[in-house]
């Protein structure tokens, strides 16, 4: 029984949440609190909840400086924000701690498959032979720094983009990054852009936090002895290319800025696995490297051999400890193969849920093709059930067009 906690300073909130969830009780322990302080002091004392649903404008503690607070005590806790107040500001600020937003009055079929679909996704990642080798060798990496000062500013109440651009601008290796992306073909400028400052007001907080986060991750392993498999000049320029198919394919199945920005956010660190592997289980992770030279399959058959597990699958359980929306985290940790997402997760009457997997999956498949421009030696075999399942397969040959054309 999974243990769900409820905060909104409310009291007829609390009341109407209690009772739309009724059906739920049998699966859930519901928990009521109109006092974000009072939740904390639990979560201090050691009582774990598995879903914590907050209201965002409470007069106590801002939901996203609370949501924040559970994040560091609790990282395995599902996030879930829930605000009548829709606007741009409060809802990049939520996004950097909760992994879903939901609007009020929140509707509980969707409230009830958003929870499931979350604890599942934990369920799958906890329980990851990876995931468990990982916090064994050191413990899981700490947030990188300037991304840790990014997401100090972003949950401001008066975020600012040149706040942050002196952080940046520090590091030679992140500005050439950023410079980068800003003039990539996803960000389409007619013309090229140069001063860092510049270019961090273009990118805006929420791109910047991500770039950010993969460059750090990149950096990281500069020194690995796994060079000669891993080319990170070549993971690099693979991940920024997928993004951009991701991204692409993403336009095509939604009108949504946020589901395309969390397809091309997925794009971009699906790989950061890799390079944690490398730096922190380099033996073992070169086994794998080997095995699959030898055997003349894929690095995901190595790994599933050797570990029972993937990269893909401590990408994505890293992004979880680090906040990143589920969306994000579930499309990287199902990308190689979607129809290992287990079917109680995912609810395929909803019109538009998992499009950040779906394009991310195509992107991959498409960026492995004889075709593509940056040939990846990372095969990805296409899930065609998965995407007949979701009606999709028909669109194949337009994507195909639409990124390698």
């Amino acid at each position: 029984m999974k243990t769900v906690l409820f905060v909104d300073d409310e009291p007829n909130v609390l009341n109407g949440l209690r009772r739309t969830l009724h059906a739920m009780e049998k699966e859930w322990e519901m928990v009521f609190c109109d006092n974000p302080l009072q939740a904390i002091e639990w979560i201090t004392q050691g009582r774990h909840f598995d879903v914590v649903i907050s209201d965002m404008q409470m007069p106590a503690m801002h939901g996203s400086e609370f949501l924040g607070r559970v994040m560091a005590l609790d990282p395995l806790t599902v996030r879930l924000a829930l605000s009548g107040h829709t606007d741009a500001n409060n809802l990049m600020r939520s996004n950097v701690v909760a992994h879903q937003f939901l609007s009020k009055p929140a509707d509980p079929r969707k409230l009830v498959s958003l929870v499931k679909r979350a604890c599942v996704l934990r369920d799958r990642l906890s329980s990851a032979t990876l995931s468990q080798k990982l916090l064994m060798v050191g413990g899981v990496p700490s947030v990188p720094r300037v991304y840790e000062h990014i997401l100090e500013e972003i949950q401001s109440s008066d975020p600012s983009v040149p706040r942050v651009a002196p952080w940046i601008e520090k590091d030679v290796g992140l500005t050439s990054k950023v410079l980068q992306l800003v003039n990539s073909a996803f960000m389409g400028l007619k013309n090229h852009v140069s001063d860092i400052r510049q270019a961090c007001t273009l990118l805006g907080l929420e791109h910047l936090r991500v770039l950010v986060l993969m460059a750090e991750i990149f950096s990281m392993a500069q020194d690995t002895p796994l060079r000669r498999y891993l080319n990170l000049d070549a993971l690099w320029a693979r991940s920024m290319q997928i993004a951009e198919y991701a991204g692409k394919i993403a336009t095509e199945l939604t009108s949504e800025r946020i589901q395309i920005s969390d397809a091309y956010t997925a794009g971009l660190l699906h790989e950061i696995g890799q390079i944690i592997l490398a730096q922190r289980l380099p033996d073992e992770f070169g086994k794998a490297f080997e095995y699959a030279e030898t055997h003349k399959v894929s690095l995901f058959d190595a790994e599933k051999e050797l570990f029972g597990s993937t990269h893909a699958t401590i990408s994505g359980y890293l992004l979880e400890l680090w906040g990143l929306p589920d969306p994000i985290v579930e499309a990287v940790t199902y990308y190689d193969f979607p129809s290992g997402l287990p079917e109680a997760s995912y609810d395929l009457g909803e019109d538009e849920s998992g499009i950040a997997l779906v394009a991310l999956h195509v992107a991959a498949y498409l960026a492995s093709s004889e075709t593509s421009p940056m040939k990846t030696t990372m095969p990805v075999e296409i899930d065609s059930s998965y995407l007949e399942s979701r009606g999709l397969m028909k669109h194949m040959e337009r994507w195909y067009d639409l990124c390698l054309s």
